[in-house]
């Protein structure tokens, strides 16, 4: 059994008002009720540098239509780099607010994904915004429960 000093928290509809972030919460464990600091970290998510057999490095930057598209549980996000440079791929809800940080690190040249797992997340629409150097795009995904 789990020390009762200690909560894992493994998503933020677990603690409701709780973001990214360190803040005290109120936490029902038994039945007895404490005030407890808690530190939320965003989830990074692996990214794939798989070449494509015979394939050209690519001679632009681009973030590519993200499949499948409408999603319920996962969709992946296609992206390329034309050089070794620092890229972020983050997702926004309708209301401009960041609710994941998928990437955010630098990457060599060539085609990458990385995943969005919706867990957590209530259906709707968000936005991925890739940047990466001067390149900035946006693309729209479609979570359906």
């Amino acid at each position: 059994m789990a020390d009762p000093g200690i909560a894992v928290v493994t998503e933020l509809e677990d603690v409701a008002g709780v973001s990214e972030g360190s803040t005290s919460v109120s936490v029902n464990y038994g039945g007895h009720v404490s005030e407890v600091e808690v530190l939320v970290l965003p989830v990074i998510t692996p990214v794939s540098t798989e070449p494509s057999p015979g394939s050209e490095a690519p001679t632009h930057s681009a973030l590519k239509p993200a499949y499948p598209n409408p999603f319920s549980r996962t969709v992946t996000i296609p992206f390329q780099l034309a050089s070794r440079q620092r890229v972020a791929v983050r997702v926004y809800d309708l209301l401009g607010r960041e609710v994941r940080v998928l990437l955010d690190d630098e990457l060599n040249a060539g085609r990458h994904t990385t995943e969005l797992d919706a867990q957590g997340l209530a259906s709707g629409i968000y936005f991925v915004r890739m940047v990466a150097g001067d390149y900035r795009e946006v693309r729209m995904v479609t979570l359906l429960r």
